[in-house]
Formats: structure tokens, sequence, C-alpha cells
């Protein structure tokens, strides 16, 4: 089975290239029309906690977020922020972060409930927001857009600080340039390896297609379930670490039979059925481990699982089908091809001599 499928790919390139190219677009496309979703909540089915936190939503109803603090600070020379210009500034402040996607209410330190939060000097307060998603859901692009339409208070000379899961949001560390610098601790390491620049790019270009379609998968699954944005950071690092593992064995077992003397082809399919076929049995048993995280019956671990599930059949699915018809196109570029008589290391039949495959 293996070997029909390599040698279908391996014997159409452009086609099954273009079919990968084509499913890239798609889910690039969906992605761009609804966005990748991702939910912080943490759910724990029959345990009192969850019951607890249950019962208190219920009887405490209020924004998911709770109450936010936005600090509002001046300094000791600087204006009290109950005097008229402050007040109205801080005031046009809480009407623009009202109009901030998310926000549900602003309260102000000045009347009702609010005036709790004005200090005794009049030189520090703070507004109180709430939003529709929970503290762990409030995203850095959220929390700096609030703090933007603070900007009245900020031009009249009031320090405004995020506090709370605001704060939390924007001192949330970008890992996305971890992955680059891996990608290109990879590069490195490939070709002072093979020492040709397509033999080391090749692990590269199946691990960021596996990477990139299995990214998008699970963005998308989040619509449908919580999909907590660790889940995709899970994914992405599997996922590309078994695709550029599998990609080396196939990459390796095709230089062999090319270095016998077997056509590009014929080698990228016999690739398939060996080393393919080594890397699809490790693959399914990857996904078998982390399908046991689902029986926990917990949401957070069944999607932890979800996430990095996708990513390695993906993975897998690259090897079997965009990696052969690779193989074939990138044949010259590879190495390890014998230069004379292109059949010297076969028999009548057209196999390897000896069969050592």
């Amino acid at each position: 089975m293996f070997l029909t499928l390599g040698r279908w790919c391996a014997r159409r390139p452009k086609r099954v290239a273009a079919t990968w190219i084509l499913l890239l677009l798609v889910l690039g496309g969906t992605v761009m029309a609804y966005g990748r979703a991702t939910s912080e909540a943490v759910a724990i089915p029959g345990s009192d906690s969850q019951a607890a936190l249950d019962t208190a939503a219920a009887a405490f109803p209020g924004p998911a977020s709770g109450g936010q603090p936005l600090v509002l600070r001046t300094g000791p020379d600087g204006p009290v922020l109950t005097g008229d210009d402050a007040r109205e500034a801080v005031e046009r402040s809480a009407r623009a972060i009202a109009e901030v996607p998310h926000v549900v209410s602003v309260a102000v330190p000045y009347e009702g409930a609010g005036a709790a939060a004005m200090s005794r000097d009049g030189h520090t307060a703070y507004l109180t927001v709430g939003l529709d998603v929970t503290g762990r859901d409030i995203t850095p692009e959220v929390a700096e857009r609030i703090t933007d339409a603070a900007g009245p208070a900020e031009a009249a000379g009031i320090e405004v600080t995020p506090g709370g899961d605001l704060a939390a949001a924007v001192d949330r560390p970008d890992t996305g340039h971890s992955e680059l610098i891996g990608l290109g601790a990879a590069a490195v390491i490939l070709f002072a390896g093979f020492r040709r620049a397509a033999a080391a790019g090749l692990p590269l270009v199946i691990g960021v297609t596996g990477l990139i379609a299995s990214v998008a998968a699970t963005g998308l699954a989040g619509h449908l379930m919580d999909m907590p944005s660790s889940g995709t950071t899970i994914a992405a690092m599997i996922g590309l670490g078994v695709g550029i593992d599998y990609t080396l064995f196939c990459l390796t077992r095709f230089r062999e039979f090319r270095g016998r003397g077997v056509p590009a082809a014929e080698a990228a399919a016999l690739a398939t059925a060996t080393a393919g076929k080594a890397s699809a049995f490790a693959g399914c048993a990857v996904i078998a481990a982390l399908a046991g995280l689902a029986l926990g019956g917990l949401p957070l671990l069944r999607a932890l699982a979800l996430a990095p599930a996708v990513a390695v059949l993906v993975a897998v699915a690259a090897t079997l089908t965009l990696l052969p018809a690779l193989l074939r196109l990138l044949a010259r570029f590879l190495g390890a091809a014998r230069e004379e008589g292109g059949r010297a290391g076969q028999d009548g039949k057209g196999a390897p001599a000896g069969r050592g495959w």
C-alpha cells in the first residue's frame, strides 16, 4: 500500500504539490475569514471547585471578566483627580473605553460604588472595566486598545496603568519568534550534515507545511470547542519536530536508493514503502498515546491532546504524499545519485540488487 501510494505521488509530483498548495490556501482563507478562536477557560466537570464557581456566578452575576482595574495616578505636585479638568478627562476616557470591543461596563471613581476607588489625597484612583470574556481570554490587543482609549486622561497629565488581567495581557510574552529561532538552528545543522541547500531545506519545507496546516486546523477547531492558546504552541512544537524527523528518515533512504542507481521516481516510492511506513507507524503510536489524555474527562486535556494529534497526523500525511512528489522534483539537487549508469545497481526486474531495502 505504501509503495503504491509513494509511486503514485512520485509520478504525479506537480499535481500533488498543487493539491497541498490549494489545501493551505483554503485553510488560510478560512482562518482569515473566521479567525483562530482560543479560550483559556478551565472547567473541571463534577468537581467541588467547579460547583462552587457555578454557584458564585449564579448568585453574583456580572461581567465575565470581573472588574479589571485601570489605575489613574498624578504626582504629588500634579492636579488632584477630583478637580474639574481631571474629572472631565477621566470621564471622557471612560466613554472612549466603553466603545472598545468586549467592554461591557466602565465604572468611574466619582459616584456610586466606584467612589471607593479614589484615594484620600485624590492623587490615585482606578476605573473598573468589565468585559464579556474571562480574564484569561483578554488578549494583548484588547488590553492595549483599552489603554489607548484612555488617551484623554494621559493628555491631562494623568498616568494610566492597567492592572489585574489587563496588566497580565499587556505583559504576556510573544513566543512567535521561538519557532523562527528553531528553524534557523535546524537549517544550519541540516546544511552541515547534507552540504546541499536543497537536501537541508526539504525537511524544513515539509515541517513548515505541516505546521501551517495544523495551526490553522487547531485554530478553526477552537470554534467548536475550548482550545487554549497553549494548544497551538504544543501543536507547533510537536508538529514541526516530527515533520522534520520523518522527512529525514525518508530523505536518507531516498539518497541510499539513488546511490544504488535507482531512478528518482522509484527511489521515492521505495523510500515511502520503507522509511515512510515506519514514520506512519510512529505517528499513529504518538496519536494513540495523545488520545489517552482524552480519557480523563477534562475538556482542557482533551483539547491539549487534539492539537498535537492533528499536527502529527498532518505531518504523516505530508510525509507520505507531498514528500515523494518533492523528492521526484528535486532529485537532481539532493545528492547521492550515481552518475554513471542509472541502472547499475539494479537487477533485471528493476528492484535494488539483493533487495537490501
